[in-house]
């Protein structure tokens, strides 16, 4: 009798969760649509936009708009191949008509995107999850001297802690594609002008499914693109989106246009800083940006990102910075000079394949001092902090390196220190326990091998380490 109580019990569940579907479908069909006329062409070049003042911003002689047409889809569709190159209005995670932000304070984003970015979506295992929250409130926007609004620390943060987490107001292609033919016809600038014209109209769609209070929150974000040609919701676009990094992308189209941007409420608010102390991270189960601490913060400081690439020159830099409309002005923009200097060693020295092959010479080499290893990257690892570049994978591979030196040295205190900060810098950008689950295991076992393996060299000779540090290249962590 058991087994068909439970089949009765298992029956009953389908059958709600059939049912639940079911009327989730049918309350939920009005909230996607799809442009069957404004399809996504990877022939069409990705133009780059002008930016500051551009003279003539007026839509060339002779053109003809671009017309597309909208057609309601079922939110719950399954797209095939076919539909590969359709551009979707759809809201996620999906809603029921009429849902307010007071039913779902988790909110919700309006998303243009592909259909089969959409599958990928929500074929996401665990797919929608809550968003995660930190046990207390950890910061507030308020004025930042110079800057316009800025978030700051309502507590004292420490290290990979969650500081925020939200779902974006909208999500759209970061590569924008103009209309087959327009840079055979017209100038470069012109081109550019009519492919603006065109998105912003596209993006409209979107913003007016926002509910009233995403549409003011949304046009209340600065806006640095005002006499460029494009458009306000184009301009805001611009100005505040964030990449979403590789889980939220067309991968079918390759390396060009396949990203896409989000812009946020509250964490859109984040200002610039060339030494940033947050990470940001994209989480596909919560369909959220979560951003964590680098390094420990204080109460009152801001909170900050970063805009551009972090190891290149300050002048690269402050150009890479002049479409948003910011003048960077860090201590380390502040002194170029010095900052200069420090991030080119950094670039050459603290990669990867250098350091281990620092740390295998040193483990075989008798003659080498302990100082080839461990103040070597001892000294690196400082001038990282002192730069601020703690969000550089750099960062967490010198950690590694100098986890794995002490435990060369059998300096048990000092490697589990490493090992407790290498697994916070992964934390900080935004990895889970369970992610770093194997590769805490790996590093527990080359750990184990490599444990007083100096001391061994000194007695025994480099037989024995020539068979180890091969067994060290072959393991990844």
């Amino acid at each position: 009798m058991a087994p068909k109580i439970a089949n009765s019990a298992a029956a009953k569940k389908a059958a709600a969760k059939k049912a639940k579907r079911k009327a989730s479908q049918q309350a939920g069909k009005t909230n996607e649509a799809v442009a069957t006329s404004s399809q996504i062409d990877k022939d069409v070049p990705v133009p780059r936009f002008s930016h500051g003042v551009v003279e003539n911003t007026a839509l060339p002689e002779g053109y003809v708009e671009h017309k597309f047409e909208l057609k309601e889809a079922d939110a719950h569709k399954t797209w095939d191949e076919d539909d590969i190159n359709l551009l979707l209005y759809t809201t996620q995670p999906p809603i029921n008509v009429g849902t307010t932000l007071a039913d779902f304070p988790d909110g919700w984003t309006e998303c243009i995107v592909s259909p089969p970015l959409k599958s990928t979506i929500l074929e996401t295992p665990g797919y929608p999850a809550r968003i995660k929250r930190p046990d207390t409130p950890a910061h507030c926007i308020s004025e930042s001297p110079g800057k316009g609004l800025g978030i700051f620390a309502t507590r004292k943060v420490t290290a990979g802690a969650l500081i925020l987490a939200e779902r974006a107001l909208m999500i759209a292609p970061a590569g924008v594609r103009g209309s087959p033919g327009i840079f055979e016809k017209y100038s470069a600038e012109q081109a550019r002008q009519t492919v603006l014209f065109e998105w912003e109209k596209q993006l409209e769609v979107a913003y007016k499914r926002m509910p009233e209070e995403h549409q003011k929150a949304f046009i209340a974000l600065y806006n640095s693109h005002t006499q460029d040609g494009s458009g306000p919701i184009m301009g805001v676009m611009r100005t505040n989106a964030y990449g979403l990094g590789s889980r939220l992308e067309d991968k079918w189209l390759g390396a060009v246009g396949a990203a896409y941007t989000g812009v946020f409420n509250e964490l859109s608010r984040l200002n610039h800083s060339c030494r940033p102390n947050t990470y940001r991270t994209f989480d596909m189960v919560s369909f959220a940006m979560e951003i964590r601490a680098l390094r420990d913060i204080e109460e009152g400081e801001e909170l900050t990102t970063s805009y551009s690439d972090l190891l290149v020159p300050t002048a690269t830099r402050q150009e890479q910075l002049e479409p948003y409309g910011v003048r960077c002005d860090c201590e380390s923009c502040s002194n170029p000079r010095v900052s200069d200097d420090r991030r080119m060693e950094i670039t050459k020295k603290c990669k990867g394949d250098i350091l281990a092959d620092r740390f295998s010479r040193w483990s075989m080499n008798p003659r080498l001092s302990d100082d080839f290893a461990l103040r070597e990257g001892e000294r690196l690892l400082k001038l990282v902090e002192d730069e601020g570049l703690e969000t550089d994978i750099c960062y967490s591979e010198l950690l590694l390196h100098l986890t794995m030196v002490h435990a060369a040295l059998g300096n048990t205190k000092e490697t589990g220190q490493y090992t407790v900060r290498w697994i916070n810098a992964h934390v900080a950008r935004g990895r889970s326990s369970e992610d770093l689950f194997e590769e805490i295991q790996t590093l527990k076992q080359t750990l184990t091998i490599f444990t007083g393996c100096r001391v061994r060299l000194r007695q025994d000779g480099s037989g024995e380490l020539n068979r180890l540090a091969g067994k060290l290249r072959e393991m990844k962590v």
